[in-house]
C-alpha cells in the first residue's frame, strides 16, 4: 500500500503539478542576467553626485545571490565620491583561470582596483569624475559575475577536445563546460539534500526532459542521469 501511494503521488506530481509548475516559471519568473541591488545602488550614487541640493550619502550595501556570490557596494566615509564593487564567489579562481582575467582587461580595465579584504575583484570609480556614462559603469558594474562566468563559456568554445572547464559555483555542485563536435555540453552537478528534494528534483528534471512544449525555446535536454 505504501509503495502504491508513494507511485501516486509521484505520477501526480510529473502529470498534473509539474507541468502547471513549469508554465507559471515561465509566466511569471524574470532571472536579470545582472545584479539589480548592485545597479540600483550605483545609479543612485550618482544621482546624488549630480544633485546640487543632495550631499553623498554614506553607504554600504550588500546583496547575496542564490549560488553564494557576494557583492558589497561602499565608499569611503574621506571621500564620499570615490566607491568601490566588490565580488565574491567560490568558483572566482576557475573564472579568472579560464578567460576571466583576459575579459577583466578588456571591460574593466578603467575600474579595477586592489580586491578589498575578503573579496576576489574590486572595482572602483569616482561619481563626481567618471571614466564612462553612469549607466555604463553601473552596468559593468552589477553584470561582473556574469561577465566572469561568460568569460569560462567562452574560453571552453575554444578549448581542446577532450578537455573541459569546471566552475564550482556551489558548495558541493559545479557546472562543467566539455567541447564537442557541434558545440558544447553544459553538464550540471546538483546536490539534493534530503530524500524529498531527490523526489521532486528527479520528477521535475525528467519532466523537463520529456517537455516538447515548443515556446519555451530551449535546446533539448539530451540525457538526464540520476544518481544517489
Amino acid at each position: 500500500t505504501t509503495k502504491s501511494s508513494s507511485a501516486c503521488v509521484c505520477v501526480s506530481l510529473r502529470r498534473v503539478l509539474l507541468p502547471l509548475l513549469l508554465s507559471s516559471l515561465v509566466a511569471m519568473i524574470l532571472l536579470e542576467a545582472y545584479n539589480r541591488i548592485v545597479y540600483d545602488t550605483v545609479m543612485r550614487a550618482f544621482a546624488q553626485a549630480t544633485d546640487p541640493e543632495k550631499k553623498i550619502e554614506q553607504m554600504v550595501v550588500e546583496s547575496g545571490e542564490f549560488d553564494g556570490a557576494h557583492f558589497l557596494v561602499c565608499n569611503d566615509a574621506n571621500a564620499r565620491s570615490v566607491f568601490r564593487v566588490a565580488l565574491s564567489m567560490l568558483c572566482l579562481d576557475n573564472c579568472l583561470a579560464n578567460g576571466g582575467q583576459d575579459m577583466l582587461g578588456q571591460k574593466y580595465g578603467d575600474l579595477i582596483s586592489e580586491p578589498m579584504e575578503g573579496y576576489g575583484v574590486t572595482l572602483m570609480f569616482d561619481v563626481e569624475n567618471p571614466s564612462a556614462p553612469p549607466e555604463d559603469i553601473a552596468m559593468r558594474c552589477a553584470s561582473l559575475k556574469r561577465n566572469l562566468m561568460g568569460a569560462s563559456i567562452l574560453s571552453a568554445f575554444n578549448a581542446k577536445m577532450g578537455s573541459y572547464i569546471r566552475l564550482p559555483y556551489r558548495k558541493g555542485e559545479s557546472v562543467y563546460f566539455v567541447p564537442s563536435e557541434n558545440g558544447l555540453t553544459v553538464c550540471y552537478l546538483i546536490r539534493f539534500e534530503s530524500e524529498d528534494d531527490r523526489i521532486i528534483g528527479s520528477a521535475f528534471l525528467q519532466e523537463l526532459n520529456d517537455l516538447k512544449d515548443p515556446q519555451l525555446k530551449r535546446p533539448p535536454l539530451r540525457r538526464f542521469e540520476w544518481n544517489h
